[in-house]
């Protein structure tokens, strides 16, 4: 899960006030994010070179890439500019796992 972040956020994990993206919270394990390589607190500045304005700008670009395509996103981890690949997969969830 991702959303804007909080000002208290921003301040502690060092995002620049200016930067406008989306802070990831929390992820699943498993999940595409997981296996690409996403982390909690990795903040998001653009996908597929869209800038992610909000939660929806970041649903919008996976949604046009799909199952099986490759989400490329720009992040900010510790203050370090990094690009992700991330592959979307379909994850199936069993009840009891």
């Amino acid at each position: 899960m991702a959303t804007i972040p909080l000002p208290d956020h921003r301040k502690s994990l060092g995002i620049p006030k200016q930067l406008i993206g989306v802070l990831v919270y929390d992820i699943e394990p498993g999940s595409s994010s997981d296996r690409g390589g996403l982390r909690r607190y990795d903040f998001i500045q653009s996908a597929n070179g869209v800038i992610v304005r909000n939660i929806n700008d970041l649903r919008e670009q996976v949604g046009l890439v799909g199952l099986g395509g490759v989400l490329r996103l720009k992040i900010l981890r510790e203050g370090q500019d990094l690009e992700l690949s991330i592959p979307l997969v379909e994850v199936v969830y069993r009840k009891g796992n």
